[in-house]
């Protein structure tokens, strides 16, 4: 059964688990932007746009121990207009 939920090496050891020895994580990637308030004197805002991005390794299910992930099959499923049909 092939199991997609995933965690950070942090996130593993917080919950009590264990990554499996010799295991290398998936690099994933987040980027996004904010806008800091900076004042200039006067009483005048000036908005800038800040992008950031930051990056995680992450490990599959099926390379953590002590941890329970709930099955696929519990998951709810859809009507079948509610699936996305490939062309």
């Amino acid at each position: 059964m092939l199991r997609t939920a995933g965690m950070t090496f942090r996130q593993v050891q917080e919950r009590g688990g264990r990554v499996c020895k010799g295991e290398h994580g998936t690099l994933i990637l987040k980027w996004g932007r904010y806008e800091p308030k900076t004042s200039e004197g006067e009483g005048s805002e000036e908005n800038k746009t800040c992008f950031f991005l930051k990056n995680y390794r992450v490990f599959n299910a099926a390379q953590i121990e002590r941890i329970e992930f709930p099955s696929v099959e519990s998951g709810t499923s859809l009507d079948s207009n509610q699936r996305i049909h490939p062309r």
